[in-house]
Order: C-alpha cells, then sequence, then structure tokens
C-alpha cells in the first residue's frame, strides 16, 4: 500500500492533514483485525473518508510506538499474512479433495442406480413424468459421463418418491361406499383392467389436457394400481372411485362389470 498526505482532517480539537491510501489491502484490514491495540498505537486506522467510503489511513500525531516497535509490528502482520494464505491454500485443497470424495460417491452411486433408472424407463415411465426424455438418454449412454452422474441419482430419488406418495395415498381410508362395491371379486378384477387400460392410454402421464388416460391428479395412484396383480378391497375401492370420474373412457364391459351393482338398491347410489 501506498499513503499520500492528501486529507483534511477536521475534529473536535482542529484539523490534521492525514496520510490515506488510495486501495486497502486485505493485509491492512487482517492487521486491524488481529492487532487492533497496535495499529492504533502506531496510527493506523480505518474510517470513511469524503466521497471515497472507508478508507486506510495513517495519524502521524497518534503513533506512540518507536522505530523497533513498528518493525515487530512488521513482522507480525507479515507472519499473519503468511499463516492466513498457508490456511486459504490449505482450506482449497480440503475442498477439492472433499469434492473429488463426494464426485466420487456419486459416480459410484449413479452406477449402481443405472440399472434401476432402465427399469423405470422401460416399466415404470410413469413414475420419471416429464423427465422420462432425459431418463432415456442417460441410460443409453456407455459409459456415463461424470458430468450426468449426479442427474441419475437425483432422477431416480424423484420417482421413488413420486411412488411413495402415491403408496401413500393408497393407504388412506377408502370410502366405505367403494369399499362395499369392491368386495365383489369380479368388480375388483374390473377395476384392475380399467386401471391397466387408462395407463396405457396415458402416455402423456397426464401433461397434457386430452381427455386420454388419468388426470393430474390421480396418474400416480392410476399407475401404481395399474402394477399390482390383483387389487385388494381398500385398492380396489380406491380404484373404482378414479375410475367412475373417467369412467366415459372405459369400455362399455368393464364399466358395466365394475359399476352395474353400484345402482342396485343398498349399495351405491350415483
Amino acid at each position: 500500500m501506498t499513503f499520500a498526505q492528501d486529507y483534511e482532517h477536521t475534529y473536535r480539537r482542529g484539523t490534521a492533514l492525514l496520510w490515506t491510501s488510495r486501495t486497502t489491502s486485505p493485509a491492512f484490514i487482517l492487521a486491524l483485525a488481529r492487532e487492533p491495540a497496535r495499529m492504533r498505537a502506531a496510527g493506523y486506522v480505518h474510517f470513511i473518508v469524503g466521497d471515497r467510503g472507508m478508507t486506510a489511513v495513517w495519524w502521524p500525531e497518534n503513533c506512540k510506538l518507536d522505530d523497533a516497535e513498528i518493525a515487530a509490528l512488521q513482522a507480525d502482520v507479515d507472519a499473519l499474512v503468511a499463516a492466513e494464505a498457508a490456511a486459504v491454500i490449505e482450506a482449497a485443497a480440503a475442498r477439492e479433495v472433499a469434492l473429488a470424495k463426494l464426485a466420487a460417491g456419486t459416480r459410484a452411486k449413479a452406477a449402481r442406480l443405472l440399472p434401476t433408472l432402465a427399469e423405470l424407463v422401460s416399466k415404470g415411465a410413469w413414475q420419471l413424468g416429464r423427465s422420462l426424455p432425459e431418463a432415456t438418454e442417460l441410460v443409453a449412454f456407455s459409459p456415463l459421463p461424470d458430468s450426468s452422474a449426479w442427474r441419475v441419482c437425483e432422477l431416480v430419488s424423484r420417482a421413488e418418491a413420486t411412488r411413495a406418495r402415491a403408496e401413500t395415498r393408497l393407504r388412506q381410508l377408502a370410502p366405505e361406499a367403494w369399499l362395499k362395491l369392491a368386495a365383489d371379486p369380479d368388480v375388483r378384477a374390473a377395476a384392475l383392467e380399467g386401471c391397466r387400460l387408462l395407463s396405457a392410454l396415458d402416455q402423456d402421464r397426464a401433461s397434457k389436457r386430452n381427455d386420454l388416460g388419468w388426470g393430474q391428479d390421480d396418474t400416480g395412484v392410476g399407475h401404481l394400481l395399474a402394477e399390482r396383480e390383483e387389487l385388494t378391497e381398500r385398492e380396489a375401492a380406491h380404484a373404482l372411485r378414479l375410475l367412475h370420474h373417467h369412467r366415459r373412457q372405459l369400455p362399455a364391459v368393464i364399466r358395466s362389470r365394475a359399476f352395474d351393482a353400484a345402482i342396485q338398491p343398498g349399495v351405491l347410489s350415483l
């Protein structure tokens, strides 16, 4: 830093011509933070100077140190700067090691999850939603680029969360009237067929309003039900409630098997 005697400072006892620097080095700020008393005793301060903002200032009249003490202060400040620089280098090296370890872990995890993602693309596309095209590209890479490893992990995690949310909805208590209807095994079978049909029609996974397949509110649960080998009474009750909303898409034979009993007295009134 270079100081010039260029600032006339007015204070209670009069005026003083002070030395200022156009730049303030990190070393100066560090010295003020670590050795505030000795820096003040040497006449160094840091305050607002006119329109220049915070400025490094040397006030000769306030300097109480002799040459030997100033030299000792300079040596200590140099040591502080060196230690700070070493700490920065050490921290940067530690970050590099941590990032390399994280990247290696992500690559290993992605390698384990890539078959899962491929399985989702082929058999569980509904869990990927609008990310299906991206997932399809990722599973086609050989080898998988390091830059894409984290994305594989994220897509699988999101797909698992989508499935978990659908499973949670299925565990909710089904309406009693639909449960009563679902007690019939043939109704349950028809409900499963209906879910599979609507899931097959739902190629866009409810991302477009086209009256084909499921809607945005029920696509997850609908696809999950369609994967079942058979439906429990509770699952069938949920399926019937969803299918009734989309009943115009169902063939007459499935609609009849699923809902004709609902119009019988004492079963369900639609």
